[in-house]
């Protein structure tokens, strides 16, 4: 028995610092998330007001799309990560739309997290002033919660539940904020991600993934910061404006794709611009598929195996989880963020019943591996070629799927052409003084739990007996 306790002290004292690690810990060239937003809250009085030196501040005539998020919406502009914005991949994915988004993501960022930034920003006179936002939002959060929970979920797997059902509650309460009258959101709420996990054909993670292996080529590079400067050229003038905004309809990404451009309705350097960007895009493909099939077939012959064996002799499910999960910890957040699609969706339908104007655009099948999911039923494994690191953040070819699903939506919800009657009310603020300066909560409105769950008595009592095989 005491051997057994010593072992379990032991495992956990090994376990815990890759598994308590915080997502985003790892950066050295970012700000953190305390100091940028407290600074943002505090010393700006969280103002969001246009300015040529910020690109993310709010230009009431053009911003028709505000993003919220964690480290995944905050990484599309970063280094080594998504390189160029949300403004050029939208804009790269449909030719017909002037994109410009405000981007309010930030790495670490919980459901808490948004929620406190946008109750926060609404304190004050000043705050409600400067916080101007666009009319129609996009969110995507949740994946920090289940990394904070990780450890907990590790040796607790059955506590899944409780942490999907915290992560609902509070987004809930996000949604029922931005629908507040006073600030009168769109909202949509865009699924969370799978994660890289032990995949049934390719092995452990660190056997078949290579952190920060994949980045685009001068070619695609150069072509991208050219393509938004070219269209804003183009939209002067009326033919080509009509032409490009054809292609957009049609899926302008998916015509480039898989039709050449005619040049002689574009001037050389938009035309320039798409073709090379194109023509990037499959080298890039076609040399992932082949690393690909040959990482699957290494795989395949070294027989990777997922086995754990459990030393009382007792519930070997437990030893295999908790070995899978030592070589693959993101693993953890793959199946929380899984287990929370369908309860996310209802959610969301609640509060859309309620208040209106609130959307759902699932995003997890779209970044699964397919042949895990669809021949082994492991979808929970996610498709290794589309990200960057082992904790879940988006390489170039990720962001630009994810730029995808997102431009399709807001053109099916016309948000684009939401602003074509001027401005939103207030210029995107809260309020103004001498119009109801104070924001007051509708029934519906409940402030956040603390995202971290612990352990029941009942909880601790199920682990020692998994340990010592002693309760039964």
């Amino acid at each position: 028995m005491s051997r057994n306790i010593t072992a379990f002290f032991s495992l956990l004292a090994i376990w815990i610092s890759p598994i308590l690690a915080d997502k985003n810990a790892f950066r050295t060239f970012f700000p953190e998330e305390r100091q940028e937003v407290e600074y943002f809250i505090n010393d700006t009085d969280c103002n969001t007001q246009f300015s040529d030196s910020h690109p993310d501040s709010f230009e009431p005539n053009k911003t028709f799309l505000t993003f919220y998020g964690d480290s995944l919406g905050d990484f599309v502009e970063e280094p080594l990560y998504g390189y160029f914005g949300w403004d050029k991949y939208l804009t790269m994915m449909n030719f017909g739309v002037e994109w410009n988004v405000q981007n309010l993501a930030v790495a670490g960022y919980t459901t808490e997290g948004v929620y406190n930034l946008v109750s926060r920003c609404a304190l004050s006179i000043e705050k409600r002033i400067n916080f101007k936002t666009s009319p129609n939002v996009a969110l995507e959060i949740g994946g920090n919660d289940f990394w904070g929970n990780s450890l907990l979920l590790t040796f607790m797997p059955w506590k899944f539940g409780s942490v999907v059902d915290r992560v609902i509650y509070n987004t809930k309460a996000i949604l029922y904020q931005l629908r507040n009258p006073r600030r009168n959101k769109n909202i949509l709420v865009m699924g969370n991600f799978p994660n890289l996990s032990y995949s049934p054909t390719l092995g452990h993670t660190n056997k078949y993934f290579k952190p920060l292996s994949v980045h685009p080529d001068v070619n695609f590079s150069l072509n991208m910061d050219k393509l938004k400067e070219e269209q804003a050229k183009a939209f002067r003038d009326d033919v080509q404006r009509g032409f490009i905004a054809s292609m957009g309809s049609m899926g302008g990404w998916l015509v480039a794709f898989i039709m050449p451009v005619d040049i002689n309705k574009l001037n050389a350097e938009f035309s320039q611009a798409i073709l090379g960007i194109k023509q990037a895009y499959n080298e890039a493909i076609a040399k992932l598929v082949v690393v690909s099939n040959i990482m699957e077939l290494e795989a395949l012959h070294s027989q990777i195996l997922n086995l754990g064996s459990s030393p009382t002799g007792f519930d070997d499910w437990y030893w295999q989880w908790l070995r899978t999960i030592r070589n693959n910890p993101s693993m953890v957040t793959s199946l929380g963020m899984l287990f929370s699609q369908g309860p996310l969706e209802l959610s969301v339908q609640e509060v859309n019943q309620k208040y209106g104007n609130v959307h759902f655009l699932p995003m997890y099948h779209l970044f699964i591996r397919q042949h895990d999911c669809f021949i082994f039923g492991q979808c929970w494994v996610a498709n290794p070629l589309l990200y960057q690191d082992q904790i879940g953040h988006l390489n170039f070819l990720g962001y630009t799927i994810w730029a995808s699903a997102l431009s399709n939506k807001v053109v099916e919800l016309n948000w684009h052409n939401s602003l074509v009657n001027g401005p939103p009310k207030f210029n995107g603020a809260v309020s103004i003084p001498g119009d109801d300066t104070v924001v007051v909560p509708t029934i519906d409105e409940y402030p956040p739990d603390s995202v971290v769950i612990h352990p029941d008595p009942i909880d601790i009592f199920i682990v020692i007996c998994l340990f010592t095989g002693k309760c039964w």
